[in-house]
C-alpha cells in the first residue's frame, strides 16, 4: 500500500492533467478508411481522457488537476466501451474521490504484479504505468517522447503512403472592397485591398497543418476563405482540388468543418448542445449512432464529468473541447480550427493537438489549425507547418526542416531560442521607428522572394471519390432542434424564461393600483379612464419591450451560431420562431390584461361577462403581438440592444403621439389630422375606449348576439350641505351640470365612427383591422429581411480586414 500511495503522490506532484499524459494503449494501426468514428481511435483516446476537477486550496482558489490515470476507471466503469451498450448518466458523474480510490486500487494491483505476485483479476498485463516503466523517481525512461509525454508526428505515423483525401490549394487570393457605403451608393470605382496573395499548399490524409501568423486578421481571412465565410465585398480567386476534382470556393467550403472560439449558448448543458448541434448539422454519412457518438466524444475529450453542466459554467478550455466535439459530429474529411490554443495552457494544447492528430491519422482526415508561436516540441507534433506574413506564405513544410531552410537563406535561429518565436518575430513588421519599419519590410520582402521559387504546385493525382458534403437539416430537423432548444432553455432557466410574463404582471398590477376603483360620480373619472387606456397601451408596455429586446438579443447569438450556420432558411426559421413564441405571448397577455379590469373597476358588461373579457384580451393581444415583432426586427437591425431599444421606443412613441388622444385628430393644422388613421395606437385605443365607455365588445357583435351594453354615464359630484334652521338634517344640492354619456365622450375625443352598431360591425372596424394586419405583415417581412441580410458578425470580421 505504501508503494501505491507513493506512486500516486508522485503522479500528482507532476501537476499535469491526465489528458496531457500519453495513453496506456497506443494502437497505431492505420485505419482502413472506414468512416466509423467510434472505432479504435476513440477506444484508445478514452484511456487518455480524465475527469478534471478544480479544488480550492487554503492559499486561495488555485486550480489543481487530479492526475489520475483513467484506464483502471474505464476498465471497471465502462467495460468494453462498445457503441450501442446502454450506459446510465451516473457513470459520467463519478466524484473525484471515487476516481482516486479506483485508480489507487488499480495501481496497487500493478505494484503487486511487478513484485511477482499474480493478478488474475486485472484487465491489464503490462507492468508499466501509462505505457512507460517508471524509475525510482517517477521519471520515464527515454522513449522518444517530448517533455509533455507525446511523440513527434513522424514517430506517430507508420505509413507514409499518400491516401485520399488529398487536397490542393493553389494561388489563393483574397481582396476586399474598402469603399464606404455612401461611396457604393454613388457608384464610385471599387477600391480593393489584397489581404491574401498566392497562398498554395498540398495536404493528404493523416496530415495536420499548423499555420503560424504575424497578424490575426490575415489568418482569419485565410480560414474564412477556406470555409466560405465571406460576403459579396470580397473577391476570391485560386484553384481548389480534392482527390483530383477541381472545385469552386463554396464547393470546397461545403466539405469542411470549422472549430471557432465564438459564442456557445449559455442556457444549454453540454449534452444538450451536442444533441441540438447533431440535429442541425447531420453527419456527412450515417455510419454511427448519434447518441453513442456523443457519449464517446464526451468521454474522450474529458467532458464526461460536465455532461449535465450548463455551458455558462465551463472553463474556456472546456468550451473549446465542446466545440471540437460538435464539429467532429459532422464527420467531414477536413477540419479547420481557429487559434483555439490561445485559450489553453501548454498541457491542454498538447492534448488537443495529439487528439486531432490521432483522429487524422487513424480515420484518414486532414486538420488545419491556426496557432500562435508554440513551443518547438508542440510544433514537432504537426506533420506540416506554415508561416503567414503580409498575406503570403514564407514557409510551408515539415517542422523539423524549418530551421534548416531559414538557415540556408541567411536567417539561422540563435541557440537557446524557440525557433517558432524567432521566425514569427523575423516575419513581423516593426513599426516602432521609420528605420525599423524599413528594415523589417525589406527583410519580409526577402523572405517572400526566397520562398516563391519553392512554392508548391497542385498535385497531379488520380481522381477518386470526392469527399462528402455537409448535410443541411430538413424542415422536420429544424422544427425538432427549435423545440428542443426552447424546452431546454425553459427547464434549465425557468425564471429567465418567464421573466417576460412576470414583467407584464407587475406592470398590470401597478396600473391597476394607480387607477384603483374608478368612480362614475365625478367628471374627472372620464379623464381618468383616458389615462387608464394610455397607461395600458403605452406606459405599461415600455418595460415589457425592454425585456423582449434583452431576451431577443441573447437569442440572436444562439440563432446565428446554431441555425444560420447550419444553412436553415431564414423565412422558415422566423415562421417557426414566431409560432413557438405564441404560447409565451398568450401567457404574457393574460397576465397583463386580467388584473386591470378588476383593480380599476372597469365598465365590464354584465350580460356577457366572458365575451367582454375575450374581446379585451384580443385587443391587448394584437397590440403586444405587433410591438413584439417590431422589437425583434430592431434587434436584428441594430448592432447592440441599446440602439434596438431606442429605435423601438422612438417608433412606439410616434405611434402614441399620432393616436388622436394627445393631439386631437380634428386639428387640421397638425400632422395628426393626416396620419392618425395610420397609427396602430389609434385603433387600439378606440377599441379599448369603446369597451370602457360603451360597454360593448367586438366578439359579441361579430357573433350576432343581442347586445345589452351598459353604456357608461358619468355624473357630477354632489355636496352635502346642512340647513341652517333644521339642525342635523342634510340637504343635498345637485351640482350645476348634467350627466355625460360614454358615446358623447368618444365623439369629443375624435372617434366619430364606432366599431359596433346595434348588431353589426361597422366598416370602420374592418378598415382598422386591415390597417393593423398590414402593420403586422410589413413588420414580419422586415424582420425576415433583417434576419436574412448579411449577418453583422460576418460584416465585422470582413471590416477588420481593411486594417491589414
Amino acid at each position: 500500500m505504501e508503494d501505491s500511495e507513493g506512486l500516486e503522490t508522485n503522479e500528482v506532484s507532476n501537476s499535469l492533467p491526465i489528458y496531457a499524459q500519453p495513453s496506456n494503449f497506443r494502437d497505431r494501426a492505420t485505419g482502413s478508411g472506414a468512416r466509423l468514428i467510434q472505432g479504435s481511435f476513440l477506444e484508445s483516446k478514452k484511456s487518455k481522457a480524465s475527469v478534471l476537477t478544480y479544488q480550492a486550496t487554503k492559499s486561495g482558489s488555485e486550480r489543481l488537476y487530479d492526475v489520475a490515470y483513467c484506464d483502471g476507471l474505464l476498465s471497471l466503469s465502462l467495460p468494453g466501451t462498445v457503441a450501442g451498450v446502454d450506459r446510465s448518466d451516473t457513470i459520467y458523474s463519478t466524484m473525484p474521490h471515487q476516481l482516486l480510490k479506483t485508480v489507487e486500487a488499480h495501481m496497487k494491483r500493478k505494484t503487486l504484479t511487478s513484485k511477482g505476485e499474480p493478478n488474475s483479476g486485472s484487465s491489464f498485463s503490462s507492468n508499466c504505468l501509462n505505457g512507460r516503466c517508471p524509475t525510482d523517481h517517477g521519471i520515464p525512461e527515454p522513449s522518444g517522447l517530448n517533455y509533455l509525454g507525446y511523440q513527434r508526428y513522424n514517430q506517430e505515423r507508420q505509413s507514409k503512403k499518400r491516401q485520399p483525401p488529398i487536397i490542393s490549394v493553389s494561388k489563393l487570393c483574397l481582396s476586399i472592397d474598402i469603399r464606404k457605403n455612401w461611396e457604393r451608393v454613388l457608384l464610385r470605382m471599387a477600391k480593393r485591398r489584397h489581404v491574401i496573395r498566392d497562398v498554395s499548399f498540398n495536404l493528404n490524409a493523416g496530415d495536420i497543418l499548423a499555420i503560424m501568423y504575424t497578424s490575426e486578421a490575415e489568418v482569419q481571412a485565410l480560414l474564412d476563405v477556406l470555409t466560405g465565410n465571406f460576403n459579396s465585398h470580397c473577391r476570391v480567386s485560386g484553384d481548389y482540388f480534392i482527390n483530383g476534382h477541381r472545385l469552386k470556393p463554396k464547393q470546397f467550403a461545403s466539405r469542411t468543418a470549422r472549430v471557432t472560439s465564438t459564442y456557445v449558448p449559455q442556457t444549454l448543458t453540454v449534452v444538450e448542445y451536442l444533441r441540438i448541434s447533431a440535429v442541425l448539422h447531420p453527419p456527412a454519412t450515417r455510419a454511427f449512432k448519434i447518441e453513442n457518438m456523443i457519449d464517446q466524444l464526451m468521454a474522450t475529450l474529458a467532458l464526461a464529468h460536465q455532461r449535465h453542466s450548463l455551458c455558462s459554467g465551463l472553463k474556456k478550455a472546456e468550451l473549446i473541447r465542446l466545440k471540437i466535439a460538435a464539429e467532429l459530429l459532422k464527420d467531414t474529411d477536413i477540419l479547420i480550427c481557429d487559434n483555439i490554443a490561445k485559450y489553453m495552457d501548454v498541457c491542454e494544447t498538447a492534448f488537443i493537438v495529439d487528439y486531432l492528430r490521432d483522429w487524422a491519422i487513424k480515420l484518414n482526415r486532414i486538420v488545419i489549425m491556426a496557432i500562435a508561436p508554440p513551443s518547438f516540441e508542440i510544433m514537432l507534433m504537426f506533420s506540416h507547418c506554415a508561416l503567414l506574413t503580409s498575406g503570403q506564405l514564407v514557409y510551408f513544410g515539415c517542422p523539423s526542416k524549418m530551421t534548416q531552410y531559414f538557415s540556408s537563406i541567411g536567417f539561422p535561429c540563435p541557440k537557446f531560442k524557440n525557433p517558432c518565436d524567432f521566425y514569427v518575430d523575423l516575419a513581423t513588421h516593426d513599426h516602432q521607428s521609420s528605420e525599423a519599419s524599413t528594415e523589417s519590410s525589406s527583410r519580409i520582402e526577402k523572405l517572400i522572394r526566397c520562398w516563391k521559387p519553392l512554392d508548391s504546385n497542385p498535385l497531379e493525382v488520380t481522381k477518386s471519390t470526392i469527399s462528402p458534403m455537409l448535410c443541411r437539416p430538413s424542415v422536420i430537423d429544424t422544427i425538432e432542434a427549435l423545440c428542443r432548444q426552447n424546452w431546454y432553455e425553459l427547464t434549465n432557466n425557468s425564471a429567465k424564461s418567464f421573466w417576460e410574463p412576470i414583467t407584464a404582471l407587475l406592470m398590470a398590477c401597478m396600473i391597476g393600483v394607480a387607477f384603483f376603483a374608478l368612480t362614475k360620480e365625478k367628471r374627472s373619472s372620464a379623464s381618468d379612464r383616458i389615462g387608464l387606456v394610455l397607461a395600458l397601451s403605452y406606459y405599461g408596455a415600455i418595460p415589457w419591450i425592454f425585456t423582449v429586446i434583452q431576451k431577443a438579443n441573447e437569442r440572436k447569438r444562439t440563432i446565428y451560431e446554431m441555425f444560420w450556420k447550419a444553412g436553415v432558411s431564414t423565412t422558415l426559421f422566423v415562421i417557426l420562431e414566431f409560432l413557438m413564441e405564441l404560447p409565451l405571448l398568450t401567457l404574457t397577455v393574460a397576465f397583463y390584461s386580467i388584473p386591470v379590469p378588476f383593480l380599476a373597476a372597469m365598465n365590464i358588461s354584465t350580460s356577457h361577462y366572458l365575451l367582454w373579457f375575450l374581446s379585451f384580451f384580443a385587443i391587448i393581444y394584437t397590440h403586444l403581438l405587433l410591438w413584439r415583432l417590431v422589437s425583434k426586427a430592431f434587434v436584428f437591425l441594430c448592432p447592440n440592444p441599446g440602439l434596438a431599444f431606442f429605435g423601438t421606443v422612438a417608433l412606439f412613441t410616434i405611434s402614441y403621439l399620432t393616436s388622436g388622444l394627445v393631439v386631437h385628430p380634428a386639428e387640421q393644422q397638425s400632422l395628426v389630422f393626416y396620419s392618425h388613421w395610420l397609427s396602430p395606437h389609434r385603433w387600439i385605443t378606440q377599441a379599448l375606449l369603446e369597451s370602457e365607455y360603451l360597454g360593448s365588445n367586438v366578439i359579441q357583435t361579430a357573433l350576432g348576439m343581442a347586445a345589452n351594453n351598459s353604456e357608461l354615464i358619468v355624473g357630477c359630484e354632489r355636496k352635502e350641505v346642512l340647513a341652517k334652521k333644521i339642525l342635523d338634517t342634510p340637504i343635498y344640492t345637485i351640482s350645476q351640470c348634467s350627466s355625460t354619456r360614454g358615446s358623447q365622450l368618444l365623439y369629443f375625443h375624435g372617434f366619430t365612427e364606432p366599431f359596433t352598431s346595434a348588431r353589426f360591425l361597422s366598416p370602420n372596424f374592418f378598415f382598422g383591422c386591415s390597417v393593423m394586419l398590414s402593420w403586422i405583415l410589413v413588420v414580419f417581412l422586415m424582420l425576415t429581411c433583417f434576419a436574412g441580410c448579411s449577418h453583422s458578425f460576418i460584416s465585422k470580421e470582413m471590416h477588420k480586414y481593411q486594417n491589414v
